[in-house]
């Protein structure tokens, strides 16, 4: 007898009363929904990793309402609920996943760029800006491909006599700044020496932000404030006419920093020399439009500027606090002549390109990167349902990582640039951890090898003029913006090196 039959017996029997019936069927019915319902969220569970609590509706929004301490609260999270390899929450309705161990994030990375593209919140902003950045698929590829021969190793040596000229005038600068004998900003005096460099090394244009204040460095400023803003925002404010300019000021400033580009492009210095510029310019075959030129030299001023000064703050405020580092580096750059003929290259300064490594390791700028898949997939084993957020969290990836360990130690909280050294002497790269710091895989950085070669050099040539005052008050924090930055500007005391500092 069916199951069918036997409950019509029933009902049809004495023993249930007729008004009851309906009763009798309710239940069934609310235990045969109850049952499916189990049954399902039993499925979801196995596709869901561990979860922060949340409210509802707001999820976690609240816990990271504080949006400078989204890192620090993203990594003490993954402590406590990423203990296989990935964790969840909800923010404010948006099913939000964090991949904290290398293996679970190389099966992220590997989908990019075409599964895998960068969050809309950073995409949809209203600053039409298609550089190679802010472009997904078919439009990164081409470009991609027309702008990394400009960012190659032969390519930076040949940009090296640019280099020199900007770091000459951070000597003069910082100089004039000792013989004051006050504090300096080094936040604040880095920001101007890059975006001097990248201007230069661009487009054979100085924009002299290290001897006046440069109306393009004041407009960088506004631009990134105003895009963080947007990127955080709720609510798609810029999308109201004239309101986006009003809270932010980004699309005005983007609009003139643009326009500074258009003017030095038609100026013929600005590929006279070797130059990023000459080099986009002078691909054959298929090329960069107008638009495309102009939108990756205004990605480059803005990215350039922005990751590597926070860098150097970060080195030299290591180098305050490890003043016996000073001393090394000034006696590796002491032990080559500037006009020497392996000047300007990074791996004849060892030491200093180990310190500078240390630096990215220990205080990398980009340890969060936010993206979003285009189509369900497979991650650890489990379905990520289309346009969820991921947050990679870069730093995370490399403490954790049994390869990392091997290679670098398990000190990761301590900094010791020794770690890059080998016995005898020579510097130590590390492929994995340089993917992790400049990305992972198809969308890693193009401008890392630029990167690693100013940094140390820098380094080299303020050790070879100056000392650096001890570093006497506590650990500088860090805080979250469009990049990890210290908590506060960084400010050192510099001595010119024949003055008697005692150290």
């Amino acid at each position: 007898m069916t199951s069918v039959s036997c409950l019509d017996k029933v009902l049809d029997s004495n023993i249930i009363s007729k008004p009851s019936r309906w009763a009798a069927l309710g239940a069934v019915a609310g235990v045969g929904s109850i049952a499916i319902c189990l049954w399902r969220l039993g499925k979801v569970s196995q596709d869901r990793f561990r979860r922060v609590p949340g409210l509802p509706l707001l999820g976690v929004a609240l816990k990271l309402k504080d949006s400078t301490r989204l890192v620090e609260t993203l990594e003490a999270w993954s402590g406590e609920y990423g203990s296989e390899g990935a964790f969840e929450f909800n923010l404010a309705g948006q099913h939000c996943i964090v991949c904290c161990s290398h293996d679970v994030g190389r099966e992220v990375f590997a989908l990019r760029p075409f599964k895998v593209t960068r969050a809309r919140g950073i995409l949809n902003n209203g600053l039409n800006l298609p550089g190679l950045f802010m472009v997904e698929g078919r439009q990164w590829s081409k470009q991609r491909r027309l702008i990394s021969p400009a960012f190659n190793a032969m390519s930076v040596q040949s940009y090296l006599p640019l280099v020199h000229m900007i770091v000459e005038n951070l000597i003069v600068e910082l100089g004039n700044l000792a013989h004051e004998d006050k504090a300096v900003n080094v936040s604040v005096v880095m920001r101007c020496f890059d975006a001097d460099l990248i201007s230069k090394v661009a487009f054979n244009s100085d924009f002299g932000s290290l001897q006046k204040q440069s109306q393009e460095l004041v407009d960088l400023t506004i631009f990134m404030g105003g895009f963080l803003k947007r990127m955080i925002s709720p609510i798609p404010y810029w999308k109201a006419p004239w309101v986006g300019q009003w809270i932010d000021g980004a699309d005005h400033t983007l609009a003139n920093l643009e326009k500074a580009l258009e003017k030095i492009l038609e100026d013929p210095a600005s590929t006279e020399r070797s130059t990023v510029l000459k080099k986009l310019v002078e691909v054959t075959g298929e090329k960069l439009s107008h638009r495309e030129l102009v939108a990756n030299l205004v990605t480059l001023f803005v990215a350039g500027t922005d990751t590597s000064s926070h860098s150097l703050a970060w080195a030299f405020y290591e180098l305050a606090r490890h003043p016996t580092l000073q001393q090394a580096i000034a006696s590796e750059a002491a032990a080559r002549s500037p006009a020497g003929p392996g000047h300007g290259k990074a791996d004849a300064l060892p030491l200093a390109q180990a310190v500078w490594m240390e630096t990215l390791r220990s205080h990398t700028v980009t340890p969060l990167v936010v993206l979003e898949n285009l189509e369900a997939f497979t991650l650890a084993g489990r379905t990520v349902p289309p346009h969820t957020q991921l947050f990679m969290l870069m730093r995370e990836m490399g403490r954790r990582s049994p390869e990392m360990q091997r290679a670098l130690g398990e000190d990761w909280e301590t900094f010791r640039p020794e770690r890059f050294l080998a016995e005898d002497g020579s510097f130590v790269a590390c492929a994995s951890l340089e993917s992790l710091i400049f990305g992972q895989g198809a969308r890693s950085c193009p401008g890392r090898i630029l990167a690693n070669t100013v940094g140390p050099l820098v380094l080299s040539e303020v050790m070879r003029h100056f000392r650096i005052e001890e570093w006497r008050g506590a650990e500088l924090g860090e805080r979250t913006n469009m990049v990890q930055a210290p908590e506060r500007d960084v400010e050192l005391r510099f001595v010119k090196a024949d003055d008697n500092m005692g150290c």
